[in-house]
């Protein structure tokens, strides 16, 4: 059996370990398989900007190409994807609901801009609890003043919220619905309009946190 050493770990291996390479008189690289997908990786890792900008340019350029492919893999592999779909709304609950929270803002012609970062960043100033009743699980985006009423998907109008307290203000008045509500405190009532810039008049100014 023909074995050939690997130039980067001095590895002995077979030349079926090795990469093919067609400008080679010898038909092979110098490195073996493992060294030269680990090279690839790290190439990646460090270039993942240029492959997605490549790919976006690529994407533009072949735009029908590349849906016909994508249904086509779809279609032959219909089980797959769908695995592949509930395991991705799984462990992307956070940027599912961010991205529902843009499409409403957008659908209204409101301006949506908030990112996760601005996102991490609020839920830290509440020291990652509800805004309303100090609740640490299952926090949403809340928006202070409701999409219906024009309220923006930006760091000046979302706060934590937890799934009870979401679901009680609804499209309310923060002003008539907090101070009503069983878990109103002064305190928090403080925060939050200090956090999104609110004065005495319950005018809001632009925030100084983020």
């Amino acid at each position: 059996m023909q074995t050939k050493k690997c130039k980067k770990c001095d590895r002995i291996l077979t030349i079926d370990n090795f990469h093919r390479d067609k400008h080679k008189e010898d038909g092979f690289r110098n490195d073996c398989k493992e060294c030269r997908n680990k090279y690839h990786d790290e190439y990646y890792q460090n270039n993942k900007e240029l492959f997605a900008e490549r790919n976006k340019k690529f994407y533009q350029n072949n735009k029908k190409i590349c849906l016909d492919l994508s249904r086509k893999y779809k279609k032959l592999n219909f089980e797959k994807e769908k695995e592949r779909l509930k395991h991705y709304r799984k462990n992307h609950l956070e940027e599912r609901r961010i991205n529902n929270q843009k499409y409403r803002a957008r659908k209204q012609g409101l301006i949506s801009n908030l990112t996760t970062e601005q996102w991490n960043k609020v839920k830290q100033h509440f020291h990652n609890e509800c805004a309303y009743c100090g609740e640490k699980s299952h926090l949403e985006q809340d928006h202070f003043v409701s999409v219906s009423k024009g309220g923006e998907y930006t760091s000046n109008n979302i706060i934590p919220a937890c799934r009870k307290c979401n679901g009680s203000k609804q499209n309310k008045n923060f002003f008539d619905w907090y101070p009503k509500s069983e878990y109103y405190s002064n305190k928090r009532e403080k925060m939050i309009l200090d956090f999104l810039g609110y004065n005495k008049d319950k005018r809001q100014q632009l925030s100084l946190y983020l």
